[in-house]
């Protein structure tokens, strides 16, 4: 493993300022100035992006990936996340696995990617720009931007920065994602010219066709100096993912007696003790395993337009806007066997009790858990029986509207030979509005819980006696109402000045300020009815509302010999709260605002020397950010709690500030060894901070479980020391070998963690919230082989492949509470690696890419559940093809998960503790091109 002091970063900075004979020449065009570091990796068809590729990478002092459109509209997938994951050390967040519905902060979930991880790191270290400029988001209550918002076929270039400079935008420990649009003037031909698409989506679990329109047309003048650009895209798409979900394992410790017990008035228990009881008392079993369905249309629109003026190879004007909408309508249905709550079977002998009471009637208290028959393996319940647990069907619509608005201006000016000027003016606004109205029914029945023996991921999980299917066999028990709208703003303005210079010692230096003020808010609406309380009667039956059919037939049918519940009743949340329901009110505790002002400057010296006659170029720099926090929300004082659901809170607004700044160096050199081997170097200090929703003093809980969440304005940031090697072999002009390796030493990060703590006067049994820690360390590898066999004979001339793997490792301190254990990073995989083969010759191509991620860890503590979470390892195939009918046309096939995987998580270290098992499907694209 590498090792470095921390003040190695500034040893290295001063050594290379210090000394070395400098012999370069740089190109004084503006255009030039700024565009001179880029590796494509797709540009005009896979065979020449390569070629492309190798010749620009030669020429940079920068290690960076870069995924580029093959044509005016065609982006190489679906999806721009899709793409990313192929270039080494990325991997792609799939966020969905929450039971509380996917839009709570996922759309895309795993039918694409919706987030970039660089380098094992969690997406929030990842800053992602567009031309440049911080993006705002509205899709996300974090820091991060959302790509699934973003129609690819708007996207020109998507740039992934492993190491930074000074005049680079702070934010990213993991590295830089910078999305470029197209400009006009880049039209090869002057006057018009554009493309559009026209594609067909057949989602497999779904069963649903639907359209995805794009267009973009592009004008340049006759003299090239002015050109105009406007795209349009247009999508609609229904999706359906089926999944097994489970809270987790729990135990409330040893010789509390909360494990599992089977209780002889119960029922008569063959090889019981001589009162006919077992006791597992340090066991762990599952609370409320459930199955749920996902069901939505979504709506995607884009239009971006730029207006470019050049007047002279000195001066280039550019106006460029983007807006995109996003909507989604959902239905989310879940049916949980909550085995720790019990009542009677019999719905004619229930009382308000047996609904509004969690605890059941009788049984004095949640825990333990009580069970007729039980088998326990390695301290894990694996098989019980449980009578007159409670079941509770929930129904959930939610709707969601995102919109993405970026403005900006750019001004590049070379007024002489020796400087070049940069103006840049950005504002971008997100925006979302979330509406959710469910309805819960409640039932007893007795259930039979088997993991001994899962089909594909899918325990049993099914009740006797009792007909779920029956309504009479349930009652309303409450409905859900809330809102929540979010708005985040960024306007940034940013000057940056380039120096030519005539010495022996550096070619020009740099040097830049830029200031940005964000600001994020989050509104939050709840209205929530519940029976006997606001008029409505304590017992209610489901005849009081209406009933809805359950979507589909053939629930979780990639599991098809797994004894599951497939169908239940479900009720009509609409109906519901229009009949029974309560004006909402706004939700002081869970709403917040958070403000930063960011002052930046910057100074960099570009370099280009010879070592033993070897060709060496580089920068060096430091950038130094200040940054001004105000968060504001309210805190609970008093919390009123009549029963379990139902409660009042009085609350007090909070407004807490900080401020802090950073000093950042960073050193980067490009050596060319030979002809055909070059030697890269980086080091840099770089620094992320904690989300804006991260440092909100807010609190939301759960009456009926004692459980909350909780933001932290007392988060600091917290920086990495960073350092980049890298040897690469271009043995032709196709073909390159090359090998990574990289280090970072993290202090102060943050990560989310549970604990019992006193709040208004409650003893919670778990708050949620984030932390800051003591330190990681990370390291890994990469390795990288790509190449053509034009060398084979016809046909076999149209083959080549592009391979690649990364190797992350990393020692993690999670700080107070995790003393003794050894985790890895969150959202860390151990060994990732990427397959891609493809045959391009004449009007025919294809390409299959295969993706494997290892599992990682995904959090080490879950709520007040016992042990930390992963993800389990994950593979995708997917095939992209086209044929080119003429010069205009051409036909286009595409698949994605093409063997059908399905995504698992699980708990405590041990796979066969399953917390969810997912099923998306296929998706298969079926289009024309056309181009003019």
């Amino acid at each position: 493993m590498m090792k470095f002091t921390r003040s190695q970063i500034a040893l290295s900075v001063a050594l290379s300022l210090m000394g070395s004979t400098v012999a370069a020449e740089e190109n004084t065009q503006a255009q030039d100035a700024k565009n001179d570091d880029i590796e494509v990796i797709a540009v005009s068809g896979v065979r020449l992006s390569l070629k492309e590729a190798i010749a620009t990478k030669r020429g940079s002092d920068k290690i960076l990936d870069s995924i580029a459109a093959e044509d005016m509209g065609k982006f190489p997938d679906e999806n721009v996340a899709q793409s990313l994951q192929r270039v080494p050390g990325i991997s792609i967040d799939r966020p969905r696995g929450s039971p509380n519905g996917g839009t709570n902060g996922s759309t895309d979930g795993r039918l694409g990617g919706q987030y970039v991880q660089i380098r094992g790191l969690p997406v929030d270290f990842t800053q992602v720009t567009l031309n440049g400029r911080s993006l705002s988001s509205g899709r996300s209550i974090g820091r991060q931007f959302s790509l699934d918002v973003l129609p690819s076929e708007l996207i020109g270039q998507l740039d992934v920065y492993k190491t930074v400079s000074a005049d680079q935008l702070e934010g990213g420990i993991g590295g830089n994602a910078d999305i470029k649009t197209r400009k006009p003037l880049d039209a090869d031909e002057v006057g018009f010219s554009g493309a559009w698409s026209a594609e067909g989506v057949y989602s497999e679990l779904a069963d649903s066709t639907d359209p995805r329109l794009s267009g973009i047309v592009n004008w340049k003048s006759d003299d090239e100096k002015f050109g105009v650009l406007v795209g349009v895209t247009y999508s609609e798409r229904q999706t359906r993912e089926d999944e097994y979900f489970s809270w987790g394992n729990v135990n409330f410790g040893p010789g509390t007696g909360d494990g599992v017990e089977i209780r002889p008035d119960l029922a008569t228990v063959p090889g019981g003790t001589d009162d006919g009881s077992i006791d597992y008392p340090n066991s762990l079993y599952p609370i409320e395993p459930l199955t749920q369905y996902y069901g939505d249309e979504r709506t995607r629109t884009g239009l971006n337009a730029v207006i470019e003026f050049q007047p002279s190879d000195e001066l280039n004007i550019t106006f460029d806007g983007l807006y995109a909408t996003f909507d989604v309508d959902e239905t989310a249905l879940q049916l949980p066997a909550r085995f720790q709550f019990r009542g009677p079977q019999d719905p004619s002998q229930w009382v308000a009790a047996d609904i509004n009471d969690p605890n059941g009637r009788g049984v004095g208290g949640i825990f333990p858990f009580l069970v007729t028959e039980a088998v326990v393996e390695n301290d894990n319940l694996v098989y019980a029986v449980a009578p007159q647990t409670q079941f509770r069907s929930v129904s959930e619509l939610t709707k969601l509207e995102s919109d993405t608005l970026a403005l900006g201006t750019h001004v590049n000016w070379a007024p002489n030979e020796d400087w070049v000027l940069d103006f840049d003016i950005g504002y971008s606004k997100g925006e979302q509005t979330r509406d959710l109205k469910s309805v819960l029914l409640q039932a007893f029945a007795d259930v039979v819980y088997d993991a001994r023996n899962p089909d594909n991921g899918i325990p049993d999980l099914y009740v006797t006696g009792t007909d779920l299917n029956d309504p009479d066999n349930y009652r309303v028990a409450f409905g859900n109402s809330n809102a929540r709208d979010v708005k985040d703003t960024s306007l940034s303005f940013a000057f940056d000045a380039k120096y030519f210079l005539d010495n022996d010692y550096f070619t020009s230096l740099e040097a830049g300020v830029r200031y940005t003020q964000r600001a994020k808010e989050i509104k939050a609406y709840v209205g929530n009815s519940f029976t006997g309380a606001n008029g409505v009667p304590a017992v209610l039956p489901t005849s009081a509302i209406n009933l809805l059919d359950f979507p589909v037939d053939d629930f979780l049918g990639e599991a098809p010999d797994a004894n599951v519940i497939r169908s239940f009743v479900i009720g009509d949340p609409t109906d519901f709260h229009n009949k029974y329901g309560v004006e909402r009110q706004f939700d002081s505790i869970s709403s917040f605002k958070v403000e930063e002002d960011i002052a930046a400057a910057y100074i960099k010296a570009n370099m280009a020397f010879d070592v033993a006659d070897i060709p060496v170029k580089g920068n060096v720099g430091v950038r130094a950010v200040k940054t001004d926090v105000e968060a504001t929300g309210a805190l609970p004082v008093e919390i009123i709690i009549r029963s379990a659901g139902d409660y009042d809170v009085v609350g007090e607004t909070s407004s807490t500030s900080s401020n802090y700044t950073n000093v950042l160096p960073s050193l980067s050199l490009n050596a060319e060894l030979t002809d055909e081997v070059y030697l890269r170097f980086g080091a840099s200090k770089t620094v992320t901070r904690p989300t804006l929703s991260q440092l909100s003093p807010r609190f939301t809980f759960s009456t009926t479980t004692l459980t909350g969440s909780a933001g932290n304005p007392a988060l600091e940031p917290f920086e990495s020391d960073s350092f980049d090697l890298s040897l690469e072999w271009y043995f032709n002009d196709t073909g390159l070998l090359s090998g990574a390796l990289f280090q970072k030493e993290i202090d102060g990060f943050v990560f989310n963690s549970s604990a019992p703590e006193t709040i208004a006067g409650i003893d919670w049994a778990s708050v949620d919230r984030p932390r800051n820690a003591a330190s990681a360390t990370i390291s890994g590898a990469e390795l990288s082989f790509q190449t053509t066999f034009d060398f084979l004979p016809a046909p076999f001339d149209g083959l080549g492949m592009l391979a690649n793997y990364t190797y992350t490792d990393s020692d993690t301190n999670f700080g107070d509470g995790f003393e003794g254990q050894t985790f890895s990073y969150t959202g860390l995989s151990k060994n990732v690696y990427n397959l891609v083969g493809y045959y391009e010759k004449g009007p025919a191509s294809v390409r299959l890419s295969y993706n494997y991620r290892e599992k990682y860890l995904l959090e080490p503590s879950f709520g007040f559940f016992a042990g930390p979470r992963h993800v389990n390892d994950y593979q995708q195939l997917d095939l992209s093809s086209s044929y080119k009918i003429n010069d205009n046309y051409s036909l286009t096939f595409n698949v994605t998960n093409l063997t059908n995987e399905r995504f698992d998580r699980y708990f405590n270290n041990d796979e066969s503790i399953i917390a969810t098992t997912n099923f998306t499907g296929r998706q298969y694209y079926v289009g024309i091109r056309g181009t003019f």
